[in-house]
């Protein structure tokens, strides 16, 4: 039984019951309890607040989290840890992401939005129907930024563009080098795409693409993934009604872009996702009949393998993209012989038979000349290429030394984009290791390392993670110490 002065509700100001021996009334724990399970069910007013514009027009999902919690219309500022609940997240977790960088991966953009239900059209992200996109990943969302070529061609972009491109999912950053009649002509397509998408409007969209793929030797996966995705979104949106001809390149294309994602996915590290995006892309070029493409495609596949170890997996795919027939370019079936020689490595295979495999993807690519078809940016299968892949196999054929001598020796070139640089020289480090030279493991490891931040390739610090484990007979060495260090000190979203 309380005495002094009469008690009341630390959140609602109500007098407490006399046998009450908390300081929160029976209505407020009702209410706590009903806040810890969802989210409240927010009116349009709630959305349309300038807190919250604000906070979406920064397209900082952190900083929109931020903004729900501290808005006015709760009544107090709400406990990281309930919104935790809500999402999943530890108050830890919830409180690095409203003041951290913006999150990129969409999985968690879509479930967080759907938790909160915040107004599909407020995003800067499309969330997919699950009626019709069950199991896909989503698709960004994205207000254009015009940016004309000319400026006599400067406008302001009508309501009807804007919900047009709002609705098809183009990302913002997919137009920069248009002028006021092609962006015409892609929003007409976009919004009546039998009348108006054309083989113009595919060869923009390809070389957008083409523009991505380039850039991301340098930029890496998260400048690039956002304006592909948002790229893919358009190129979808187009399938349905596009004339039989269109449809077809449009079918390429997706195919191709779906590919290039799944690579993206590969790079940051979420392998399943990538997985699914491969699996589009297989699905994309058997629906345009084209072999070549499926090729191609099952190829890709097949190198993801490399990343979890799935030897047996990454033969099957090597060999079934062979198999597309005889419209399968040279060079192409060389880089899928060599898939199939670096599985029978991890498989225990005999050097005479791996070595076998090796020569007979060499000759396929010497026999080929000039690459036949190259995908997106139009590089195919080189023996630059071929090169580096033999160093892999002889690495796991037990001739680590062979295989950093090719590794130096090909590196020195310098003809590798910057991001590959870094991964081919993980892997050198690791054959280094292997061949009991520790100091100059670590130096590569660490060159490595800086590229692996710099270009956010998960990829490559995966491989960095097994070079430490190679490492491990030297682990009292101050290098390899000081190498571990930094491993360790590399931000956890990067690993």
């Amino acid at each position: 039984m309380r005495t002094g002065p009469t008690p009341q509700c630390a959140r609602c100001r109500a007098r407490l019951a006399s046998d009450n021996s908390t300081d929160v009334c029976g209505g407020c724990r009702t209410a706590l309890r009903r806040l810890l399970a969802e989210p409240p069910q927010l009116d349009q007013e709630f959305w349309n607040s300038t807190e919250m514009r604000a906070a979406l027009s920064t397209w900082h999902f952190g900083k929109v989290l931020r903004a729900y919690r501290k808005h006015p219309a709760h009544g107090r500022t709400l406990p990281q840890e309930v919104m935790g609940t809500w999402l999943g997240l530890t108050q830890t977790q919830l409180s690095r992401l409203e003041n951290g960088t913006a999150p990129q991966e969409l999985d968690r953009l879509i479930y967080w939005a759907r938790t909160l239900r915040i107004p599909p059209e407020l995003l800067w992200f499309r969330i997919p129907d699950d009626a019709r996109s069950a199991g896909r990943p989503a698709l960004p969302r994205s207000e254009p930024d015009i940016r004309p070529r000319a400026a006599e061609e400067r406008y302001r972009v009508t309501d009807w563009e804007r919900r047009t491109f709002l609705s098809k999912g183009i990302a913002a950053s997919s137009l920069p080098s248009l002028g006021l009649q092609d962006l015409r002509h892609i929003v007409a397509a976009l919004d009546d795409a039998r009348k108006y998408a054309d083989s113009a409007v595919v060869q923009h969209f390809r070389d957008q693409l083409a523009s991505c793929a380039l850039d991301d030797g340098n930029r890496g996966p998260r400048g690039t993934l956002p304006r592909v995705l948002g790229l893919l979104a358009a190129v979808e949106a187009m399938y349905e009604h596009a004339k039989a001809d269109v449809r077809a390149q449009l079918l390429v294309l997706g195919a191709l872009g779906a590919e290039f994602a799944g690579w993206l996915y590969r790079d940051i590290g979420m392998l399943n996702v990538s997985d699914h995006w491969r699996d589009r892309a297989v699905e994309r070029a058997r629906e345009a009949g084209d072999r070549t493409l499926e090729a191609y495609a099952l190829l890709r596949k097949s190198q993801g393998c490399w990343d979890t170890r799935d030897a047996h997996r990454m033969g099957e795919l090597a060999r079934e993209a062979q198999a597309c027939g005889r419209s399968v370019p040279r060079h192409m079936k060389a880089e899928a012989v060599q898939q199939e020689a670096r599985s029978l490595a991890m498989l225990g295979e005999s050097a005479t038979v791996v070595d076998g495999k090796l020569d007979e993807a060499c000759a396929r690519v010497t026999e080929a000349g000039p690459a036949e078809w190259g995908g997106l940016t139009g590089t195919g299968y080189s023996e630059l290429t071929l090169r580096l892949q033999t160093a892999i196999c002889l690495t796991e054929a037990g001739q680590p030394a062979r295989a950093a001598q090719i590794y130096r020796h090909r590196l020195a070139e310098g003809s590798l984009s910057y991001r590959d640089t870094g991964y081919f020289s993980a892997l050198m480090a690791t054959s280094l290791a292997l061949s009991g030279e520790p100091a100059e493991a670590v130096k590569v490891g660490l060159s490595a390392l800086r590229i692996a931040e710099e270009t956010s390739s998960a990829r490559t610090l995966r491989e960095l993670l097994r070079l430490s484990q190679s490492l491990a007979p030297w682990a009292s060495h101050a290098a390899v110490r000081d190498f571990n260090t930094a491993l360790r000190a590399e931000p956890a979203e990067h690993r």
